[in-house]
Parts: structure tokens; C-alpha cells; sequence
């Protein structure tokens, strides 16, 4: 897994969030990425925060 992830400057990495078993997975994912690329930068977006952005522009 290491070699896959080896030169990556960022992740993109997608989780079903109302799943538990989904959340406890994501720390050792993330940890793993950037124990290789430690330079790299993870982004995380919700649904809800999205829904949220789409709503406030809408309305300008």
C-alpha cells in the first residue's frame, strides 16, 4: 500500500460518515498517507457542509 500511495501531494478520500465502521476506518487511512507523503494535504467535505454552501449561494 505504501508504493501506491508514495509521491501522492494529496488524497481525496471518500466515507459513507453515518456508517461507524466508515469513521474508525479513516484516522489509519489518513495516518498511513501521510506517514509517506508527510507534505500532503488531506480535505475533507460533508454532504451537509456542501448542501450548506450550495444553499448560501443560491440565495446571493
Amino acid at each position: 500500500v505504501k508504493n501506491y500511495y508514495r509521491g501522492g501531494t494529496g488524497a481525496l478520500i471518500v466515507a459513507d460518515l453515518t456508517r461507524e465502521e466508515t469513521i474508525g476506518q479513516l484516522s489509519p487511512i489518513c495516518e498511513k498517507f501521510l506517514s509517506v507523503n508527510p507534505a500532503a494535504r488531506l480535505l475533507g467535505l460533508s454532504r451537509d457542509t456542501l448542501r450548506y454552501r450550495l444553499e448560501k449561494y443560491e440565495l446571493e
